[in-house]
C-alpha cells in the first residue's frame, strides 16, 4: 500500500521567504547604520557643518545646479530610449521617458541607483512581455556604457593631476586619486578590449555558464551605439558641471579647473552600494577630495546635489500618475519583430568604433 509522506511540501510552497525578507530588513539597517556614523565623523571632523544651509546664497548658481542635473536626468533617459530601440523593443519616446521617470523615483532608496534598472525591468515587461531578453540587455548595455564612460573620464583626470598641480594639499590624497584612476584606465581598457571586438564575445559566450546570458547575445550592431556612448559622456558631464555650480553655492571663488579633475572621483564612490544615495559615502569622499584642493564645503556641496536629485525625482515620480497603455498596432508590431540573435551570427560590440 503507497502512502504519500504527510510531510511532504506542497509544490507551490514558497522556499525561505521569510528569511528573505529579514535578510534584506538587516541589510537595510546596516546600510543606514553607516550612513549614519559617516555623517556623524564628518560632522565630528567639522567637514560638514549644518549651519552652512542658513546662510546660502541662491541665485545663478543654484540654477545651474537644477538645469544640469535635469540635463543629466534627460540624457540618461534618452541613453536607454537609443539602446531600447536599438534592440528592436519598438518603444516610444514617452513610454522610456515615462519608465526612467519612475525609476528615478525608485532609485531615491536604494543603493547605486538600483531601482531605476529594477524599475525598467519591471515596467518594459508590462509592455512587451514576450521580450524579456532584449529588455534585460537594454539595461545591462545601459549600465557597461554608462560605467566605461565614467571609468575613461577618471582615467583621463588621473593623468591631468599627475601632470599638473591640481591638489594643493594631501600627499596621501594625491596618490589614492592617481591609484584609483590607473585602476578605472586598466579597467576601461580591459572593458574596450572584451567588447570592442566581435570575436572574443562570442568565444566567451561558448562558456558553459555564459551561454543563455542576454548581455552577450542580444547585442545590436555596434555603429548602433554612437548615441547612447555619446550621451554617455554627455550624462557625466552634466553631472560634473552641477557639482561646480552647488561648490560655488557655498564658495564663490571655487577653481573650475581644480573642481572638474576631482569631481569624477566623487561620482565614482556614489557608485559604491553601501547606502542609498550614497548617502555618506559620497559626502565623505567629496569632503577628501575637495578639501585637498582648497575647497571647504565638499560635504554640503554633495548634499546640495542629492536633495536636488531627491526633489527632481519626486516630481518624476507623478510619471505613476501617466497612463500607461499601448496601442494595437504597436503591440501587433512588437510580436513580429524577429529577435535579434537571428539576424547576427556574431554578436558585435560597441566601445571599439566612436561616436
Amino acid at each position: 500500500m503507497n502512502r504519500e509522506a504527510p510531510d511532504a511540501p506542497p509544490a507551490n510552497k514558497p522556499v525561505n521567504k521569510p528569511v528573505n525578507k529579514r535578510r534584506s530588513a538587516f541589510f537595510l539597517i546596516l546600510k543606514c547604520i553607516i550612513a549614519a556614523a559617516l555623517l556623524w565623523w564628518l560632522s565630528r571632523s567639522g567637514r560638514f557643518d549644518l549651519r552652512v544651509f542658513s546662510s546660502l546664497r541662491w541665485g545663478w548658481d543654484s540654477a545651474g545646479v537644477l538645469g544640469f542635473q535635469v540635463a543629466m536626468l534627460a540624457c540618461m533617459a534618452a541613453r536607454w530610449h537609443f539602446l531600447t530601440r536599438a534592440l528592436n523593443l519598438n518603444f516610444s519616446f514617452r513610454q522610456t521617458l515615462r519608465i526612467s521617470l519612475i525609476g528615478f523615483y525608485a532609485a531615491i532608496l536604494t543603493p547605486a541607483s538600483l531601482g531605476l534598472d529594477g524599475a525598467r525591468l519591471l515596467l518594459s515587461r508590462q509592455l512587451r512581455a514576450g521580450q524579456n531578453r532584449e529588455i534585460l540587455a537594454s539595461v545591462l548595455w545601459d549600465r557597461v556604457l554608462g560605467l566605461w564612460s565614467l571609468l575613461v573620464i577618471c582615467a583621463l583626470c588621473g593623468a591631468v593631476i599627475a601632470f599638473f598641480p591640481v591638489l594643493s594639499s594631501g600627499e596621501t590624497v594625491r596618490r589614492a586619486v592617481l591609484m584609483a584612476s590607473l585602476a578605472c584606465g586598466v579597467l576601461a581598457l580591459a572593458l574596450a578590449v572584451i567588447f570592442g571586438s566581435p570575436k572574443l564575445p562570442a568565444r566567451i559566450g561558448q562558456m558553459a555558464f555564459l551561454k543563455n546570458k542576454a548581455w552577450l547575445q542580444q547585442a545590436p550592431p555596434r555603429a548602433i551605439f554612437g548615441w547612447p556612448l555619446l550621451l554617455g559622456f554627455a550624462t557625466h558631464g552634466c553631472n560634473l558641471l552641477a557639482t561646480f555650480f552647488a561648490l560655488r553655492i557655498f564658495e564663490s571663488g571655487a577653481p573650475l579647473f581644480s573642481t572638474l579633475p576631482v569631481a569624477p572621483f566623487v561620482i565614482l564612490s556614489s557608485l559604491v552600494p553601501l547606502t542609498p544615495l550614497g548617502l555618506g559615502v559620497t559626502d565623505s569622499t567629496a569632503a577628501l577630495l575637495f578639501a585637498a584642493i582648497g575647497v571647504a564645503h565638499g560635504a554640503a556641496a554633495t548634499m546640495i546635489l542629492r536633495a536636488t536629485f531627491v526633489l527632481i525625482s519626486l516630481i518624476g515620480g507623478l510619471a505613476w500618475l501617466w497612463p500607461n497603455s499601448i496601442s494595437e498596432t504597436e503591440s501587433v508590431a512588437a510580436s513580429e519583430i524577429e529577435p535579434l540573435t537571428t539576424q547576427h551570427s556574431q554578436p558585435e560590440f560597441p566601445i571599439s568604433s566612436p561616436p
